[in-house]
Formats: C-alpha cells, structure tokens, sequence
C-alpha cells in the first residue's frame, strides 16, 4: 500500500478539480429527476384529459 504524499497546492488542485466535478454531478442529477418529473406531469395531464 503506497501513501501518496501530496503539497498544500496539489491539494488545492485536487480539492477543486473535485468539487467541480460533484457540481456536474448534481447538476446533472437535478436535470434528470427534472426531466422525470416533467414526464411524470404530462402523462398525469394526458390521463386526465383522455
């Protein structure tokens, strides 16, 4: 097992580089349920109105 040391800067790097991809990951994540959630509403709204 191998413990990669790492300097305050490649840290920060890393801690952005993270972040970053976590806010596409729930931003992504918020576009889907999104999405559901509109199909869900019009097939609601179709059901209602045949």
């Amino acid at each position: 097992m191998s413990i990669i040391y790492l300097d305050r800067r490649e840290l920060d790097i890393y801690l952005k580089i993270t972040k970053y991809f976590y806010s596409i990951r729930i931003a992504v994540a918020a576009i889907n349920k999104a999405c559901c959630y509109q199909l869900l509403v019009q097939s609601f709204i179709n059901d209602s109105t045949n």
